[in-house]
């Protein structure tokens, strides 16, 4: 995999974690906490996604992650996306900054649970897209099953927003 399409991928990251924290913003106080589906809420969710956005990095770099935020101090989304947004440039600079080569170098990193693994960076690089997507799946779940509008995060969506119906 090439370094330009992993950096084209965080971009649709963010855009659509964006739109997932305007889902968010659109909940009463009471929805933002509502159990829907399974175990999860939107408060849930978010701030699980914000905890990885925040720790990934971390690993990536052999460095201590930080502390996880708790779920009971996402008051909102707004807050909550103005964490999300700091790691997320803080995630942007990480990528910015590679080369291919760092692409396939492997990151050994132990979870605080004490399970401890090795992955290529490019591997763990698309994992914390693709887990944010799964994420968004349950999100859009339980904004809709609220009643809201869900709002289009599909990758083919962003290629729109980016460049138009490309005719």
């Amino acid at each position: 995999m090439s370094l330009a399409l992993i950096r084209e991928l965080f971009g649709y990251h963010g855009w659509a974690m964006r739109r997932a924290f305007d889902m968010g913003a659109s909940l009463s106080a009471d929805q933002w906490g509502r159990v829907v589906i399974s175990d999860r809420s939107a408060r849930r969710i978010l701030t699980h996604v914000t905890n990885s956005e925040r720790m990934w990095p971390h690993y990536w770099r052999r460095a201590q992650p930080p502390p996880r935020l708790r779920e009971e101090d996402s008051l909102d989304a707004g807050a909550l996306r103005a964490t999300w947004e700091e790691a997320h440039r803080e995630t942007l600079a990480f990528v910015n900054g590679l080369t291919e080569a760092d692409l396939v170098r492997d990151v050994d990193y132990t979870f605080p649970g004490g399970a401890r693994y090795v992955r290529s960076l490019q591997r763990l690089l698309l994992h914390l897209i693709h887990h944010a997507g799964y994420h968004r799946g349950e999100l859009a779940a339980v904004v809709g099953g609220l009643g809201k509008p869900v709002l289009e995060c599909d990758l083919t969506f962003y290629y729109i927003d980016c460049w138009g119906n490309g005719v």
